[in-house]
């Protein structure tokens, strides 16, 4: 490993605990990301990568020159480079322009870059760097923490070339002209609020800060930041804040986790300062320290106090010890922090690290505490807890990864560790560089909500996913079917916001096949799930010519991830495309692991005789497929009955959520010669998966239900939508044939109106009445109005129409400034509602004077 890592003989080892049974790894890519511009191996070493939210960029650090297009680097220093993994491209993205025109290159930075971490879209990066020659960019030697801008003008095209290089800007984070190191920064999704980690030399102590910067978008141009300012949470009572580090934002920009260290200080005022004095700072700690991993939410007012809660607490009485070092890292919405703290020692480490994950507002009222959720992240394939380190978290909150070496963690085969010795490295400590690591540790991926599903429903979990997989088949035990875990160290994994991909670094020479240059390099797992198709092949029998009928089948997502469709399409003919829920919101629908989408095709024989065709999915990774579809085109009256639905699709249009549509029949008809008999009729909520429980069956005389030639039955529905938004479902009508049951599926549609606010006033002086006006709102439900961190709170029941006004009065004492008032009914996960901006002034003593000119 690098020499700022631990080097380690073990962590945690099992003697004499057998591989598994057979154990191969689900569907899945293993690509090498640090390669070079002409796909060449590095002959330096890489580390620390951060992957896109769709998986396709992931960028890292690397001391190797891999964009072969750039010039030489004359001091071979640590450089930030962006893999993207569809088009097998590699830019480096620390340079000075040099030359002009076509003839302009990169030449790669002085100093040191490293810690990159990338927005959603792919198009901002964030760096720590010393180096001295970025455009707009302070030459101080000291770290910086740095945005780079991708797309520079705006539209939509990254890495665009200019000469040999690319288009790129540097924004500076920290205040140039300060003198504190500034590191380790983190990004929310849109890359435009950002956190990192000051120290300020305060005598011989260093102090450790938290920075936030937020930045407003410019289009053409790079965003500019608007707001710069130091967070830093409420110590409990009778302590104060001495350090804080290693922070982490969600990706909404709204929450931060961080360490930090409170104490007690005796005779000395107990409010936070930006620096303590050393001799101050030693007897705090000679009384005594509490290390804490804290979460917070982002003030809305530059001088609000930061309330914090305890995250690192499990039972909730028993706080856990930190000797080890790790990251941390937030979901999306802040509901899920990742990180490591220590439990029990073993018997021959001097700790044993874990990964935890914790909710800090379980109660789901936007603000961080007073509990927490938390449960313990690393664990076996018997749920038991287990070693890990350097845990991961996608944005969506599904999919959660960490390095382990403890036996029985994955779907794969294990190889054997042994021995337990540490070796930090000398001198100062930097995060993220120093780390925990046992020896042939692999990467474990753990679906969340599978895991919860799973546990609710009292059935054991599924192995964990192995996404360090070897290519060879020599480990102890392989069997048949088998994978064999890597025979190296991974660290620092990331993951893709969609959990798609999981990036990390590792000197593993057995992940493909041509593996030899014998340095650190940065991997990327890409899970790719198979499709299941019901019924297959889709066989219509005997049409006549001139007449429709249709059938379908359903596909299932089979392995692990997110199984991303592009599209459906189906050839041959006398074949179309009826109906289908595979790709509702567009190409790239992501189809959960288990969850199943259905597909629907009409046949109308265009002459006589046998006809064939497929139903070709195709996924954005993967093999596409293809199922087949058949049918006989006949000019005599058909001998099988012949099944048709009315109308279809159903569409019930917009409405309230929780209001019923009016109710809307959908008509079957035996078009056929013979008894066509239904068996069921369902409303399949595998095929709702975002509307569940929308619609229900009122009437219904289909089911069971015999129909002569020409006969007709009926089913009632009712649309009720439970969310905003489009709101898709399916109604299946089973129909009974000699072989079996056919299916045939009827598109529904509907829609829930999205609730939206006003507030008017927008300003108003403190002690005044604001009206917020709400419409789309769902009639008769309470509605909860606040303002989160301020004490205004009420409720309000809308009328018949989704309507309401409210007035809100605005406490004399209350702070002026911006302030959000947020609407949200009661009751629903995840919230439903809105917000808008109130701006609080402070109340007028006597009329102005509009005589006198400022």
């Amino acid at each position: 490993m690098t020499a700022a890592l631990a080097v380690l003989a073990g962590l945690v080892t099992a003697a004499g605990v057998a591989p598994p049974a057979a154990a191969g790894v689900s569907p899945g890519q293993t690509l090498r990301a640090s390669v070079r511009s002409d796909q060449a191996k590095a002959d330096q070493p890489s580390s620390n990568p951060s992957v896109s939210g769709d998986g396709r960029y992931v960028v890292f650090s690397s001391r190797d020159q891999l964009d072969t297009a750039a010039l030489p680097d004359n001091t071979p220093s640590s450089q930030i480079f962006v893999r993207d993994l569809v088009a097998k491209t590699v830019r480096l993205l620390t340079f000075s322009y040099q030359g002009e025109g076509i003839n302009t290159k990169g030449s790669p930075a002085s100093g040191e870059s490293d810690l990159p971490v990338i927005s959603g879209s792919g198009r901002s990066v964030a760096i720590e760097t010393t180096a001295t020659d970025l455009a707009s960019v302070s030459t101080s030697t000291r770290m910086k923490v740095v945005l780079i801008d991708r797309d520079p003008d705006g539209d939509g095209a990254f890495d665009e070339p200019v000469g040999d290089a690319i288009a790129l800007t540097w924004t500076q984070l920290d205040d140039r002209n300060s003198t504190n190191r500034a590191f380790l920064p983190s990004i929310s999704t849109d890359g435009l609020t950002a956190v990192w980690e000051e120290q300020a030399a305060s005598g011989s102590q260093t102090q450790s800060a938290i920075v936030m910067a937020q930045l407003a978008a410019s289009t053409p141009g790079p965003p500019t930041i608007s707001v710069r300012r130091s967070l830093v949470p409420a110590a409990p009572a009778g302590n104060f804040l001495l350090q804080a580090w290693a922070p982490a934002i969600s990706g909404n920009g709204k929450r931060v986790v961080a360490k930090v260290l409170f104490v007690p200080v005796p005779n000395i005022a107990l409010a936070p300062a930006p620096t303590i004095p050393a001799a101050a700072a030693a007897a705090a700690q000679s009384v005594g320290d509490d290390v804490q991993i804290v979460a917070f939410d982002v003030p809305t007012e530059p001088d609000a106090s930061i309330a914090a809660v305890r995250l690192d607490v499990f039972p909730p009485t028993e706080p856990l010890s930190h000797t080890d070092i790790s990251r941390l890292m937030l979901s999306f919405d802040g509901h899920k922090a990742v990180f490591v703290v220590s439990v029990l020692p073993c018997n021959t480490c001097p700790f044993e690290p874990r990964a935890f994950i914790a909710d800090p507002d379980p109660d789901n009222d936007g603000a961080v505490g007073p509990d927490v959720a938390m449960d313990k992240l690393s664990r076996n394939n018997a749920a038991e807890p287990v070693t890990a380190v350097m845990p991961a978290i996608s944005a969506d909150g599904r999919y959660a990864a960490f390095v382990t070496d403890a036996p029985l963690t994955h779907n794969g085969v294990d190889r054997p560790a042994t021995g337990c010795t540490f070796a930090l490295s000398s001198g100062p400590v930097d995060f993220a560089k120093v780390a925990q690591v046992p020896p042939s540790c692999q990467v474990v991926v753990r679906d969340l909500v599978l895991d919860r599903q799973l546990d609710e429903a009292g059935q054991p979990r599924q192995p964990g996913e192995l996404a360090t997989p070897s290519v060879n088949t020599d480990c102890l035990g392989f069997q048949p079917g088998d994978t064999c875990a890597s025979e190296g160290i991974a660290e620092v994994p990331a993951l893709a916001g969609d959990g798609s991909v999981v990036a990390y670094a590792t000197d593993a020479q057995d992940l493909i096949t041509d593996d030899d240059n014998g340095e650190i390099d940065i991997y990327a797992r890409r899970f790719t799930p198979t499709m299941k198709a019901t019924p297959t092949p889709v066989d219509f029998g005997g049409v006549q010519v001139g007449d429709t009928v249709n059938a379908g089948t359903v596909i299932t997502a089979v392995g692990f991830g997110p199984l991303k469709i592009q599209s459906v399409a189906v050839t041959g003919t006398g074949f179309a495309l009826g109906s289908q829920a595979c790709v509702p919101r567009g190409p790239l629908y992501a189809l959960d692991p288990a969850s199943n989408c259905a597909v629907s095709v009409d046949y109308k024989p265009a002459g006589d005789g046998p006809q064939s065709g497929t139903i070709d999915i195709t996924p954005a990774f993967g093999d596409p497929v293809h199922i087949p579809v058949s049918g006989v085109g006949t000019p005599f009256p058909q001998p099988d009955p012949a099944f048709s639905a009315q109308p279809n699709p159903v569409d019930f249009g917009e409405r309230l959520i929780f209001t019923d549509s009016s109710a809307t029949v959908v008509t079957v008809t035996n078009t056929g010669t013979r008894v066509l008999t239904i068996a069921a009729v369902s409303l399949p909520p595998l095929l709702a998966p975002s509307a569940p429980g929308d619609y229900r069956i009122t009437a219904n005389t289909c089911a069971g239900a015999a129909l002569e030639a020409g006969v007709s039955c009926a089913v009632t529905l009712v649309h009720q939508p439970q969310g905003p938004g489009s709101r898709p479902a399916v109604l299946q009508i089973d129909q009974s044939t000699p072989v079996g049951v056919q299916p045939h599926l009827v598109q529904l549609l509907g829609a829930g109106t999205t609730p939206s606010i006003e507030v008017n006033p927008a300003v108003v002086p403190v002690g005044r009445i604001t009206t917020v006006l709400g419409t789309g709102f769902p009639p008769g439900h309470a509605v909860t109005i606040r303002m989160p961190g301020f004490p205004e709170l009420t409720t309000v029941t809308p009328d018949a129409a989704g309507r309401f006004a409210k007035a809100v009065l605005v406490f004399p004492n209350s702070v002026p400034g911006s302030r959000p008032v947020e609407v949200t009914v009661d009751g629903t996960t995840p919230a439903v509602g809105d917000s808008e901006n109130l701006l609080v002034v402070p109340g007028s003593l006597g009329p102005p004077d509009f005589l006198v000119r400022r």
